[in-house]
Parts: structure tokens; C-alpha cells; sequence
């Protein structure tokens, strides 16, 4: 999840842009920062526990960002819809994240294809964001995440 991307991306920044295992890393439970240099653009990542007890705080360090990484399970058919939601309640309730660019990662994507992308897509009515699938084993995927997270262009 959360905390296995943003492992992913402190190791990428590092030049690790290898298909290395990551360790299984807990949810996290109270906020985590870190700062990296990618392609010249210093990033600074703030992970947010996704836990409902906690989802109040998600705003702290918004003003700060230049880019929402928000992540959807493409597996979890019983919450696709609730994910949503979820992402509507965030940006109606933390008014620090209009303006900013949003990224919507379908997750555990290694077998989605593109007619099945499009069709979650469609289904949640992501037009307004980019959307991309996110295998956290393929590199492309999390330098993509990268990317557009230092605004480069894909």
C-alpha cells in the first residue's frame, strides 16, 4: 500500500530503479516525511495513515504540496465505490488541496489491462485527475509516480 510506494520512491530517488523486492512494510499509523532529490527536483513526501480514526488529519502539510497521490485497490470490488467517495469527502472537506495536481493510483495492478483500466476509470468518473495502474514491482510504474509527482511530464 502507502507505505510500501513510498518506500519504493525513497529507493528510486536513490537511483535503485531496479525490480527489488520491497519489504512488507505495516500500515502506518501516525504521519511519516521524508525529503528526496529526483532528476534534479527536490520532492518532499508525506505519507498519511489511511485508518478512518485518523483521516481528519489528512490535510496537515497540504499547503506544502504540489501533488495529491491518492491510491484505489483495483482488486477490492466491494470498495471501489467508498474509495471514491472517500477522495470526494477529502477534497470537499480540505479545501488546501484545490489547485493542487491529483494522481489516482490503481494498486495491485500487475494484470490489469488497458480495456479494464478505462473501465474503472469510467465507472469511478476519474476524468478530472490522472489515473495510472501502480504494480510496485515494475519500475516504469513508480518512476511514472515520480514523474508526476516532480511534474515532469509522462
Amino acid at each position: 500500500g502507502k507505505s510500501a510506494l513510498w518506500e519504493r520512491m525513497r529507493r528510486f530517488a536513490k537511483g535503485d530503479d531496479g525490480d527489488n523486492a520491497i519489504p512488507l512494510c505495516p500500515p502506518s499509523s501516525r504521519p511519516s516525511h521524508c525529503e528526496v532529490v529526483y532528476r534534479t527536483r527536490k520532492l518532499s513526501l508525506l505519507e498519511m495513515p489511511g485508518g478512518i480514526e485518523k483521516r481528519h488529519r489528512w490535510g496537515v502539510g497540504a499547503e506544502m504540496a504540489n501533488a495529491l497521490v491518492y491510491m484505489i485497490d483495483s482488486t477490492d470490488e466491494m470498495r471501489l465505490e467508498l474509495a471514491r467517495h472517500e477522495l470526494s469527502v477529502l477534497l470537499d472537506e480540505h479545501k488546501e488541496f484545490l489547485g493542487k495536481r491529483i494522481l489516482i493510483l490503481f494498486t495491485k495492478a500487475e494484470a490489469l489491462t488497458e480495456p479494464e483500466m478505462k473501465k474503472l476509470e469510467e465507472r469511478l468518473d476519474t476524468s478530472s485527475w490522472r489515473t495510472l495502474p501502480l504494480a510496485l514491482g515494475n519500475s516504469s510504474h513508480v518512476k511514472a509516480v515520480m514523474d508526476f509527482c516532480a511534474g515532469f511530464k509522462a
